[in-house]
């Protein structure tokens, strides 16, 4: 009885880390301003999360990174074009004890849903990074953000 319950409340850990449209962990990434991401980004825009999909799982010892792969709408541009981005993706990070998956609170733990709205920086093309440390991040109306973006 007591490994189902370990096995039932694994499982619901990976479903709602799966579904949940933004989870921040602890982890080591630099801290860079709201004005000096638009300084170092070549392109900026706010796209809308259509359809989530695994793009690759790779194992590595005891970790599994899942790479998810996003389409998108383009909601706004404020600087550069953002056709010249080819993908935007994010990864999983799971660590694996005795066939059951738990959680890892890891920099590598970004997964959106579909409907979820994301700032998108970036200083080259082809393709982006969202999450994790990157300067990308979930985008909730701040008028005071999105006048500064406007006036690029």
């Amino acid at each position: 009885m007591k490994k189902i319950v370990k096995k039932f409340f694994c499982k619901i850990s990976m479903i709602t880390f799966l579904v949940a449209s933004h989870v921040v962990y602890a982890c080591g990434c630099p801290s860079v301003s709201f004005d000096e991401n638009i300084l170092r980004s070549k392109y900026i825009f706010i796209i809308t999360i259509k359809e989530v999909k695994q793009k690759e799982s790779i194992l590595k010892e005891d970790n599994e990174y899942i790479q998810l792969e996003y389409k998108y709408k383009i909601d706004e541009t404020f600087k550069g074009n953002p056709e010249e981005i080819t993908t935007i993706h994010s990864t999983i990070l799971y660590t694996k004890y005795d066939a059951d998956i738990i959680e890892n609170s890891s920099c590598a733990n970004e997964g959106y849903l579909p409907g979820t709205h994301i700032l998108v920086f970036s200083s080259k093309n082809g393709a982006v990074k969202i999450g994790g440390c990157s300067a990308s991040t979930v985008w909730v109306a701040d008028m005071e953000k999105l006048n500064k973006l406007r006036n690029i």
